[in-house]
């Protein structure tokens, strides 16, 4: 019986080229107040204030300065944390 023969290795055909994937909206800047105009609350007035705001995100009605202060980091900073450590600090400030 004769040998069997191995079959030629096919030349490989290149890959169709992938079209870039569309660059991803960039998301509304956590750092900037709610509000569309800059609208600043100082921290003793927030912690009461519950009407015309964001109540889960009251650290962006604060100056820059006043949430260094209050949270001991800038805002950059505190965006990098994980969500449930940036919740339990909002909690220990009273601002959630």
């Amino acid at each position: 019986a004769p040998a069997p023969v191995a079959p030629s290795p096919r030349p490989l055909a290149p890959s169709p080229a992938k079209a870039p994937a569309p660059s991803p909206r960039p998301s509304p800047s956590p750092a900037a107040p709610a509000a569309a105009a800059e609208r600043y609350i100082p921290y003793d007035q927030l912690v009461e204030t519950k009407d015309g705001i964001d109540l889960t995100r009251k650290e962006t009605y604060l100056e820059p300065e006043e949430f260094k202060t209050i949270f001991g980091m800038d805002r950059e900073a505190f965006y990098k944390l994980p969500v449930w450590r940036q919740k339990g600090i909002k909690n220990e400030k009273r601002l959630f």
